[in-house]
C-alpha cells in the first residue's frame, strides 16, 4: 500500500513509520526542510520525502498511487505561539 504519513520524523510518526516499512508498505513523507531525518533516513523507504508545504498536494497523491494519508504531525503551541498556528497545523496540516 502507498502511505502519505505527516510527521514521520516525530516519536509516534517514526515508530509508525518503521512497522508499516516492516509490512511492506511504501512511505511518503512529508517534512520541513529543518527536520532531523535521522529517524527516517536508515528506513528501506520505498516512496519519497516531499519537504514542507506541497505546493500541489492533490497531484502528489495522484501521481504515486497514494492511498491512505496518516497525519502524524503536531503543532505543542509551547512558548505563547499563536493558537492559530496549533489548530491550522493539527486540523488542517
Amino acid at each position: 500500500m502507498n502511505i502519505f504519513i505527516t510527521g514521520g520524523t516525530g516519536y509516534l510518526g517514526g515508530k509508525l513509520s518503521a512497522a508499516l516499512i516492516a509490512e511492506g508498505h511504501n512511505l511518503h513523507f512529508l517534512v520541513r526542510k529543518s527536520s532531523d531525518l535521522s529517524k527516517i533516513k536508515n528506513m528501506s523507504i520505498n516512496g519519497g520525502i516531499h519537504y514542507d508545504n506541497v505546493e500541489n498536494f492533490d497531484n502528489v497523491l495522484k501521481d504515486n498511487g497514494i492511498e491512505v494519508v496518516i497525519h502524524c504531525a503536531t503543532h505543542y503551541g509551547r512558548n505563547d505561539i499563536d493558537p492559530l498556528n496549533t489548530l491550522k497545523s493539527n486540523l488542517l496540516m
